[in-house]
């Protein structure tokens, strides 16, 4: 039996993660802003498989703003993600990690 006490990892009891299962990215919830006004939730789907994303998540669209949110598991660790859209005017589409919301 495993016991694990939430807290100082040092001070845990359990099994060491595998290096499969460290290099293992997990999802985080994101916000694209600069997408094309007419993309509906496939066309955003598309894209981010076409980027290298996976596991893309909950897509939706704020409310009275330009951006989506959504889970996905990012192609490469950064802080934020630029991609050029030939779309008629290039259009810059920014992906970046969603702040919290603030609690009020």
């Amino acid at each position: 039996m495993l016991f694990h006490k939430k807290g100082d990892p040092r001070h845990c009891l359990g099994l060491p993660a595998t290096a499969a299962e460290a290099a293992e990215q997990k999802s985080k919830q994101y916000t694209a802003r600069g997408a094309p006004h007419e993309w509906y939730q496939e066309e955003l789907e598309d894209f981010l498989e076409k980027q290298g994303w996976k596991n893309a998540k909950a897509i939706h669209k704020q409310r009275f703003r330009r951006e989506w949110r959504f889970v996905a598991v990012a192609p490469i660790s950064d802080k934020q993600y630029n991609y050029q859209i030939d779309d008629g005017p290039t259009i810059t589409l920014v992906l970046a990690p969603a702040k919290p919301k603030s609690a009020s």
